[in-house]
């Protein structure tokens, strides 16, 4: 009986490339959750190394680059999605406080950032599409994971406090 209804997403359903390292196991079943949760964890800091959740909530894996900067976020929420039978679309509005490298270095950059992401549903799940440039984690993640110096720690923590983190 499962596979009756599985079968026509199969057919409809191009599978990536071998060295996207698609997870083909079931996960995600709701675009939304998926997306609440991707969030909640990127902003957490999760994704700074490897990350076996992660890798199974986009379609390729296997092409995302290793994090080089992140986007230091006061917060984040999600203002608008469309979700259709087989794409999702939901918009994504970030209060930036500027962007952190890996080897320390820090940008002040304050604003108001959106970004629009994309799912898929696959015959495993909902998958993000591949669109990372770099991660939105919250200034506390920031400053745990990366080697800013005591200097920026206090710019950043006054940007924040000046738009009432």
């Amino acid at each position: 009986m499962l596979l009756v209804g599985v079968l026509p997403l199969l057919v409809a359903w191009k599978a990536p490339e071998n060295s996207c390292d698609f997870v083909a196991k079931p996960h995600h079943p709701d675009p939304h959750k998926l997306m609440q949760e991707y969030l909640r964890r990127d902003f957490r800091g999760d994704f700074t190394s490897a990350n076996a959740w992660f890798d199974s909530a986009i379609m390729c894996p296997g092409h995302v680059p290793g994090w080089d900067a992140a986007t230091i976020v006061a917060s984040y929420s999600i203002r608008d999605s469309r979700i259709d039978r087989d794409t999702a679309h939901l918009t994504v509005d970030y209060l930036q406080l500027g962007t952190t490298w890996s080897d320390g270095g820090v940008k002040i950059d304050p604003g108001k950032r959106t970004i629009r992401f994309k799912l898929e549903k696959t015959p495993f799940g909902w998958r993000l599409e591949n669109h990372f440039n770099n991660w939105h984690i919250s200034l506390p993640s920031a400053l745990g994971t990366s080697k800013i110096k005591p200097n920026d720690r206090k710019r950043l923590e006054a940007t924040a406090a000046r738009l009432q983190y």
